[in-house]
Parts: structure tokens; C-alpha cells; sequence
């Protein structure tokens, strides 16, 4: 298991965040149902298809420049805000491809994104997206297909690997002059996918189909697609905070920081985007602080902050000193701790991706853990629950760790 995957440094530990975006495999089915409801809303009041517009004719504003992740950052936000008109507290789950990357992974499941196109058409047969559904028609822009069409593997034979990534977060600056696709190493244009090991364009010409032209919100995994790489921007915001966005001046209108943004002028500019603090949204690879009665994969508790069951009647607290305490609330009688006492001060408690909950000390060493974490407990779900006891329960319901002891 890659010990980055579960587990990535946050810059903004255990904050209080109104919206959380989720690794898209960490979804339960209820959740993963309520997505593609919301999308299928969307699509049916034609709101939907004003946003496949919108994208294929933004042109270079969007693309092949420094405006490029600035402008899906705010695409994407307006387009969580109509989710969220349909769904209060809906956000856009990131699909992680350099994890979940295979034709059989979970994101293809007919209960989510459905699977690759079939036939010498590569039409998408499975899921709710499928044209045979009676849900979804693509819009005749770039493709004169209504039914929506993939092809794995055709046109690129792999998605972006771990390594790829993380040699990208590792470049300075954000872009250089000319500000376009030229070979001059940049972070912003290894990123987008013009030079070096081409990240966000692989993953669109490895899905193929509806994927690959402007027009490629026809297909909604280009939400996930983008919410994953404005995952990736935010990481290297946040590695690199001495670095600025590049150009400050000198490009064309709509790439440099003070410019208004198309087509929201009057409204939006690039520099508005840089910072999230606006959008009240961040990662759960940001370590979200954890809230009500349970921690989700990516939730993490810091110093005396706490969960309660549903009654109120039992408490789960992080303590200052680096201790795990449950205890009944009246009183503060324990039932139980994890025995790490002065242990990790400073430091945190996180339910990693694995299903495993662990502390980590303020050098982010790991000095306890409940063990469950493997590839069968991956959304797994933590849990205080009204008869007193802490467990983890995998997606299917299975509890794999809960104290106290049922003895």
C-alpha cells in the first residue's frame, strides 16, 4: 500500500471546512447514488448542458496557458453550487487515477460512472449514463454521437503513474515565458499536459471517446478528472508557498493575475481563484476535522477536539497530550484510552484510506494505530455509537476493530 495514498501532509490540519471533496473510491453507494441523481437532475433541467457549452467554447482562455487551472478552478465551483442547488452540502468527489487505474476499477461500477464503450461504435453500455438508460444524450459538439462513447487504453496506453505526480508537485515556477505549450519546464504545463510526462491530457486521451475535444463534459467523469487535478494544484499551492502565480503581466488578456476571467467578466478575475478561502471547499487529503458521531477516510481529530454518539451520551476526544479518550459525557468516566499519553502532543488522529485510525506524532511518525488497514477496508467508517463503543465498520458493514472489548 502506498503509504501516500493514505496518508498526505495537510497544510490546514483538522479545519472546520463547510465542504469536503472526496476521493470518488471512498464513497459509499449511497452517496456514490446521490452524485449521479444530482447530475441526472441537472441534465434533465438543461443546466447541464449550458456547462458543455460553456467548455468547448472557452478556447485558449482555458486552456494551453497559465489561466488554465485557474479557470477550471472556478468552472468547477459554479458547478458544485448547482449541485448543491439540488443537493445541499454535494460536492464534486476527485477520481485519484494514479491509483484507481484500471478498466476494473470502482469508479466503472454500473452503480457510478459506468464502463468503457463497446463495439466498433465504443459505445458506454452500463450505468446511468448509458444512452440505452434513457437518461443521458451528449451534445452533437466535436462528436456526432448522442450516446456517450469511451476507449480505454486507445489512444494512450497508461493513466498518469504515482511517480509522474510526484515529480510535477516538485516544479518551480508556476509557468514561464511564453506562457503557452512551450518545452520551458514549468509546473502549470507539466500539469496540464504539453510537456514532460503529460498528467491532465493523458488521463483524457486514455478515457478516449467524448473524453478527448473541448466539448468533454459530456462525459461527467471530466468532473472527478478535474477535481483531482485542482487537488494536485492545491497540494503544490501549498508546498510551495513562496512561489506566486506567473504572469503578473505580459500575456494576453484573461492569462495575467488581475485580469478578468471569460466569459465572468464583471465578476471573476484570475486572482480571485488562488485562494479557496471564497469556495469553502478543501480535500480530504487535507485532513478535514472530523464532526458529529463519525470520522470518514481523510477526517482527523487535533488537540481536544472530539466526537459525540447521536444521544450526546458518549464523548471521543483527541487529547492535548496526544491520547485517544472515550469516555461517558456526564462525567468524563473513561471507557476507554488509547494509552498514548504524552505520545504524540502536537500531534494527530486520522482515519487513513486504508481503514486504519492512527495517531501521528507533530513530526507526522506514527506512534499508534488500530491495525485494520488493508485493501478490503479501504472506506472503511469510523463510528461513536449510542452503547458506547468506538468501531470501525468496513463498506459492507462489517465492524473490524471496537473497543471497549465486547467482552
Amino acid at each position: 500500500m502506498n503509504s501516500e495514498y493514505l496518508l498526505t501532509r495537510g497544510a490546514r490540519v483538522g479545519v472546520m471546512m463547510a465542504f469536503v471533496r472526496r476521493d470518488q473510491a471512498m464513497l459509499n453507494p449511497s452517496e456514490r447514488s446521490t452524485f449521479v441523481d444530482a447530475l441526472l437532475e441537472l441534465k434533465s433541467s438543461g443546466v447541464y448542458d449550458n456547462y458543455v457549452k460553456q467548455h468547448s467554447q472557452i478556447g485558449y482562455n482555458g486552456h494551453m496557458g497559465p489561466a488554465f487551472l485557474p479557470w477550471h478552478r472556478e468552472f468547477l465551483h459554479r458547478f458544485e453550487l448547482e449541485l448543491q442547488n439540488v443537493t445541499p452540502g454535494l460536492t464534486i468527489p476527485y477520481w485519484d487515477w494514479t491509483f484507481d487505474n484500471s478498466p476494473s476499477a470502482s469508479i466503472w461500477d454500473a452503480n457510478f460512472m459506468g464502463g468503457d464503450g463497446k463495439g466498433a461504435e465504443r459505445k458506454v453500455m452500463t450505468g446511468r449514463f448509458a444512452f440505452d438508460a434513457g437518461h443521458w444524450a451528449c451534445l452533437k459538439i466535436d462528436i456526432g454521437a448522442e450516446y456517450l462513447t469511451r476507449e480505454f487504453g486507445v489512444h494512450i496506453a497508461s493513466l498518469p503513474a504515482a511517480q509522474d505526480v510526484a515529480d510535477c508537485l516538485r516544479i518551480t515556477p508556476y509557468d514561464n515565458p511564453q506562457w503557452d505549450t512551450n518545452s520551458t519546464p514549468s509546473f502549470r504545463n507539466h500539469l496540464e499536459g504539453w510537456i514532460g510526462t503529460n498528467i491532465h491530457n493523458r488521463v483524457h486521451e486514455w478515457v478516449g471517446g467524448h473524453m478527448r475535444p473541448l466539448s468533454s463534459p459530456n462525459d461527467p467523469l471530466f468532473w472527478l478528472h478535474h477535481a483531482n487535478t485542482d487537488r494536485l494544484w492545491a497540494q503544490w499551492q501549498s508546498d510551495h508557498s513562496d512561489q506566486t502565480y506567473l504572469p503578473q503581466s505580459g500575456a494576453l488578456l484573461g492569462q495575467n493575475e488581475p485580469d478578468p476571467m471569460d466569459p465572468w467578466f464583471g465578476t471573476t478575475t484570475i486572482a480571485s481563484t488562488l485562494e479557496r478561502k471564497g469556495f469553502e471547499y478543501i480535500y480530504d487529503t487535507e485532513w478535514p476535522a472530523a464532526q458529529g458521531d463519525r470520522m470518514l477516510p481523510g477526517d482527523t481529530l487535533v488537540a481536544e477536539q472530539y466526537l459525540t454518539s447521536q444521544d450526546g451520551a458518549y464523548t471521543f476526544k483527541f487529547q492535548a497530550n496526544g491520547n485517544l479518550l472515550l469516555s461517558r459525557s456526564e462525567n468524563n468516566a473513561p471507557l476507554w484510552t488509547s494509552g498514548t499519553e504524552g505520545k504524540a502532543p502536537g500531534g494527530v488522529c486520522i482515519l487513513q484510506k486504508d481503514g486504519d485510525l492512527a495517531i501521528f506524532d507533530a513530526g507526522y511518525n506514527r506512534v499508534w494505530h488500530t491495525n485494520t488497514g488493508s485493501l478490503d477496508n479501504r472506506a472503511s467508517r469510523f463510528y461513536v455509537q449510542y452503547n458506547g463503543h468506538a468501531s470501525i465498520y468496513r463498506p459492507d458493514g462489517r465492524p473490524v476493530w471496537s473497543k471497549p472489548d465486547a467482552s
